[in-house]
């Protein structure tokens, strides 16, 4: 790999066709390229559904970091309990702060797992 990372926050937006009520997990494919700092939440500007770097937030997952593949860093996140939404959200936010390795971050899928509820 070559290259630098941009600077600054970084985001990735999921829109929902119809809201949803729930997320009961998650999975970030990185590449090579990761980050271990990050958080989700409605809205860049918003308090965070779950924060990655913050251990009380870890506390309530199950995670798993697969790196089997050397092209590949899959980060797969259960909650213990799922994050119910008091309004049904539109959108989603993946906020990473900043990546792990010196090429940035690069994400080749991200799913989210819930209900519409």
């Amino acid at each position: 790999m070559s290259g630098r990372p941009i600077p600054g926050v970084h985001h990735v937006a999921i829109q929902f066709e119809r809201p949803v009520g729930s997320i009961s997990s998650l999975i970030i494919d990185f590449e090579t390229a990761y980050a271990t700092d990050f958080f989700l939440a409605l809205s860049v500007d918003s308090v965070p559904l779950f924060d990655n770097a913050k251990e009380a937030d870890r506390s309530r997952v199950t995670s798993n970091v697969d790196t089997a593949s050397k092209q590949h860093r899959i980060v797969t996140i259960t909650f213990t309990e799922p994050i119910v939404f008091k309004v049904p959200a539109d959108e989603i936010v993946l906020v990473i702060r900043k990546p792990a390795t010196q090429w940035g971050s690069s994400i080749w899928r991200f799913a989210l797992f819930g209900s519409f509820d």
